[in-house]
């Protein structure tokens, strides 16, 4: 076969989707295997707080596994938004990330707006001080 073929036959065709095929699914079982971790931590962190406070269980962790507190607590609250991790949304196509920014607690779901209240002010125009029209001018 000439190697000016070779790139529009059908063996190229089948090893470009072979090895598409075999990093989507590496990625894909990586990015599950650190979610399992997470979860497997969380739970044991919660079976321990029943002797130890699972602040200082965190705390100490930390210093001692060279894993950050932030790592820690995100899979506390993993865990205790989904004990079982078969409820997870998304299934095993979720990223640990997406888990974070998405799912846990402490994590905006999405950005809220703030809902603006006004006031009435006086200003002093000598000092800038401000000072709300409905209290009584001291001066």
């Amino acid at each position: 076969m000439k190697i000016t073929t070779y790139w529009q036959s059908d063996r190229y065709k089948l090893l470009v989707n072979d090895c598409k095929s075999t990093f989507t699914e590496a990625f894909f079982t990586s990015n599950w295997v650190i979610v399992e971790a997470y979860h497997t931590v969380g739970q044991r962190l919660r079976e321990e707080s029943q002797f130890v406070p699972v602040t200082d269980l965190v705390h100490y962790l930390a210093e001692n596994t060279s894993v950050s507190e932030r790592k820690l607590w995100y899979a506390v609250q993993l865990y205790d938004k989904f004990p079982d991790i078969d409820k997870l949304p998304e299934g095993k196509a979720i990223t640990m990330n997406k888990v974070i920014t998405k799912y846990l607690p402490d994590s905006p779901k999405t950005e809220t707006q703030c809902q603006h209240q006004f006031i009435m002010v006086k200003q002093c125009l000598k000092c800038k001080a401000i000072l709300p029209l409905d209290k009584p001018d001291t001066s």
